[in-house]
């Protein structure tokens, strides 16, 4: 296996910080010379530091909890120098999200209900694209708006993903439980509901179907997204065609401003 050195920024969140020490065989820490990834947080100006650091000599860079930010320029150094860019909101990559994905079947029917719940401390604009980015993972980018309303305690919104489906969004912002992503797709044939954890835990992520022929439970993938989404920079740097994450962040953009809340 190939063997990538990687910097990690103080400011990467500690999910991901944590993770890393779990690759000892697929990533080093870095010497004086530029290392081949960095890991950075994802506060307001992290597309002018994605930037530096690809034209520094970085080949992928992994942005922990983005904020909304335009990137347009970082798409175009990126593309130039032929490197990447992995965006990693809480949750996104959890692999019970292509599991319930895997169990829609590309069925655009029924009505997909997304929960979030985020504490008081997190960045809100980070919090919407970890509901933007779960969303995609579990079904399709979210492609318009209807309603939307929102306060200090949260926002609630409904609208329509690329594949057709009508959803009910919510994001509640509070410290009385811990930060999770609950999903609900209701339809003809019965209710499927995923229930994942955006913060590092000791239990993995639930997947369950309730219909006419009994209740189903997934098999626990004890993969948690930090760990996946590293998992997908090695491979993204060592030889998978994809490249970068900035066209769906693009695509995401529009929709992400207007779900902002005071």
């Amino acid at each position: 296996m190939t063997v990538l050195t990687i910097d990690v920024a103080e400011d990467a969140p500690e999910r991901i910080r944590t993770a890393v020490a779990t690759f000892p065989r697929s990533f080093r820490t870095a010497g004086p010379a530029i290392a081949d990834v960095h890991v950075i947080g994802g506060d307001g100006g992290w597309t002018a530091r994605a930037t530096s650091l690809i034209q520094e000599g970085s080949r992928a860079v992994l942005v922990g909890d983005p904020v909304v930010e335009d990137a347009r320029e970082l798409h175009a150094v990126t593309a130039e120098a032929g490197a990447s860019v992995l965006l990693a909101p809480a949750g996104a990559e959890d692999p019970a999200l292509a599991s319930l994905g895997a169990r829609l079947g590309g069925s655009n029917g029924g009505l997909l209900e997304c929960r979030l719940i985020a504490s008081r401390s997190s960045s809100r604009s980070a919090t919407t694209m970890a509901m933007l980015n779960v969303l995609r993972s579990a079904d399709s980018p979210l492609r318009e708006l209807h309603a939307t309303s929102g306060n200090e305690h949260g926002l609630h919104a409904t609208g329509r993903l690329e594949s057709g489906r009508d959803v009910v969004l919510a994001i509640d912002i509070s410290d009385a439980v811990r930060p999770i992503a609950r999903l609900r797709v209701i339809a003809s044939v019965g209710v499927i509901q995923a229930d994942i954890p955006l913060s590092e835990r000791s239990r993995p992520a639930l997947l369950r179907e309730n219909s006419a022929l009994g209740e189903w439970h997934a098999e626990p993938a004890y993969l948690s997204s930090s760990r996946a989404v590293l998992a997908r920079l090695h491979a993204t740097v060592t030889g998978s065609p994809e490249r970068s994450d900035l066209e769906v962040l693009e695509r995401l953009i529009p929709v992400a401003r207007e779900l902002s809340w005071p």
